[in-house]
């Protein structure tokens, strides 16, 4: 199960990353941020090394309440 949380957090910040540097390339100031579940954004801060990617990568991050569908927290 791990490997899965660390494959979907790698794939996650690559897009993230990506784009945001595709949006800056093109001169636009337009924020970028990352969507994610509660329960993701929990196990992120509980892996030191998925919080400190995050920090040192500047994510900007929403999280989310899945069954709710509504936002809880933005991190900028």
């Amino acid at each position: 199960m791990l490997r899965g949380i660390y494959y979907d957090f790698y794939q996650a910040i690559g897009q993230y990353l990506v784009y945001r540097n595709a949006l800056e390339w093109q001169k636009q100031n337009t924020p970028v941020y990352l969507a994610i579940p509660s329960f993701a954004y929990d196990l992120c801060n509980a892996i030191p090394a998925l919080k400190r990617t995050l920090v040192d990568a500047r994510v900007k991050v929403i999280v989310v309440d899945l069954e709710r569908e509504e936002v809880i927290r933005w991190q900028r």
